[in-house]
């Protein structure tokens, strides 16, 4: 049964494919040992140690470290690679390459006569998270959903909360695009049932991720201080310094900015801004520098108000590009999953007229 649902997310890339673009990816100077020499442990530890303060080193060590793979390596290390390498490759915006690398990830476990449910389920909704970052709706419901039916069918429950909260986020966006305001409930229902799961395990970032889709949802429906109060939760479970807070904090900005406190609209896109510049999150620079522009439209102060729209218009430009590119291997990308869909549907159906034929003779 496990394996009809999910035979067909599988599809065959060479692993000639990990070594491609890596060359681009960091400063080779800035490292100071000897990759080539290096044993698989230490450029898979690599790999995790830089996964969050610099993701592009990260699937540096990571396509080393495929390169150097072989049967001895234990089925979860290896797993556990290709997901980092996916979590990464999502972290810059690169989708295409994170659904690759987490459909390589699921291939080794796909047939697995249930030992390894708890990484299909895993796997899986990364692919719908993946998706949905890339804003194929479709396709992120279909594989989440699949997911909660694994969880259903195999009674291993631990990504259950998880599911739930990226299915939510799906219909938030659903919501916000074809201005459904069916899909926002829903979304909110969703996030309610995740959230609860993880407050009863105390999960942090989980109740935190909710908490922001609870704000985005009560925000698209113009309830801005019920907003301000589910994102000023959330902010608080992060450090400080974590980069992550940029979004919740661009969040909150934009909220005091749609209930015309300007000043505080700044104080908070000022923050957000100070926190990704450096590490150079585009995404977060163009929200918080479109903010800051509006508000400084709005107090009068246009000398800052044009600084920060230069910024932003030549942040977006570059997230165009890079969003353009992705669009069109995302669809390269999906033309290749159908192709081998069709392969395998029509070895299928040559099989069973075959088996046939053997009992007509």
């Amino acid at each position: 049964m496990i394996k009809k649902i999910f035979i067909f997310f599988f599809f065959l890339i060479s692993y000639s494919l990990f070594a491609q673009e890596q060359d681009s990816l960091v400063d080779q100077s800035k490292i100071y040992f000897d990759v080539k020499k290096s044993s698989f442990k230490v450029l898979f530890d690599s790999c995790f140690f830089y996964s969050e303060q610099n993701p592009r080193l990260s699937i540096f060590f990571g396509l080393e470290a495929l390169k150097k793979m072989d049967d001895n390596i234990d089925v979860n290390q290896k797993g556990l690679l290709l997901a980092n390498i996916g979590s990464c490759y999502l972290d810059i915006g690169n989708y295409p390459k994170a659904i690759q690398y987490y459909f390589e990830e699921l291939k080794l476990y796909h047939d697995n006569n249930g030992e390894f449910n708890n990484h299909v389920i895993a796997a899986s909704i990364n692919i719908g998270e993946a998706y949905r970052a890339a804003a194929d709706f479709n396709s992120a419901t279909e594989h989440l959903n699949n997911a909660l039916q694994l969880i259903s069918i195999s009674g291993k429950k631990a990504n259950l909360p998880v599911a739930l909260n990226r299915l939510s986020a799906v219909y938030y966006e659903i919501g916000t695009s074809n201005k459904d305001t069916n899909s926002i409930f829903k979304a909110i229902s969703l996030a309610d049932s995740s959230i609860n799961f993880a407050r009863a395990k105390t999960d942090t970032g989980l109740i935190a991720n909710n908490l922001n889709i609870l704000g985005a949802c009560h925000t698209y429906l113009g309830n801005y201080q019920k907003a301000i109060q589910y994102y000023s939760e959330a902010e608080s479970f992060y450090p400080r310094g974590d980069v992550s807070r940029s979004n919740l904090l661009n969040n909150i900005a934009n909220n005091y900015l749609l209930l015309n406190d300007f000043d505080k609209a700044i104080k908070f896109a000022t923050e957000s801004y100070n926190l990704s510049k450096p590490i150079g999150i585009l995404a977060y620079i163009r929200e918080a520098t479109g903010i800051l522009n509006k508000a400084y439209s709005k107090k009068g102060n246009y000398e800052k108000a044009f600084l920060f729209l230069d910024e932003y218009n030549s942040v977006s430009y570059h997230l165009y590009n890079d969003e353009t590119r992705n669009k069109l291997m995302l669809a390269e990308k999906k033309y290749e999953i159908d192709k081998n869909n069709r392969i395998l549907e029509e070895e299928k159906i040559i099989k069973f007229i075959t088996i046939s034929g053997i009992f007509i003779l």
